[in-house]
């Protein structure tokens, strides 16, 4: 792996703050990592995708996806939910990269289901 700077892509994001202020433990453990390797940016998601998070998230993901030219990876593996939002975040990534450096990985078979009934399993590769 890349030796990551400070500006760059070690960035964690958490989630929303509920209308009363405070946090709940299912909000918190939603997060966002970029971690930059040799080969692709490897973006790991955790945590429910659900319309607020994934609009909360847009911006900064598609800046981090514009600004490299390495293959990114969406890792799945600790999403336990995922929105239709998420599905045009994904789509969004395609038109940005190209098919051929945009992947997911890791969902769970609930998760690609979804992809699967979608047809975005055409456009999408799946690992």
């Amino acid at each position: 792996m890349l030796a990551i700077q400070a500006h760059a892509l070690a960035r964690r994001l958490c989630g929303i703050v509920a209308s009363d202020g405070k946090t709940s433990m299912r909000e918190r453990m939603f997060m966002v990592t970029y971690v930059l390797q040799a080969d692709k940016l490897r973006i790991a998601f955790a945590g429910r995708l659900d319309t607020a998070r994934c609009s909360t998230i847009q911006n900064e993901l598609m800046t981090q996806i514009e600004g490299t030219e390495l293959p990114v990876v969406f890792d799945l593996q600790e999403v336990s939910f995922i929105a239709s939002s998420f599905l045009r975040l994904c789509l969004m990534s395609v038109r940005k990269l190209g098919a051929e450096r945009f992947s997911l990985t890791a969902p769970s078979p609930a998760i690609e289901k979804v992809f699967v009934m979608a047809g975005l399993d055409k456009v999408i590769r799946i690992e």
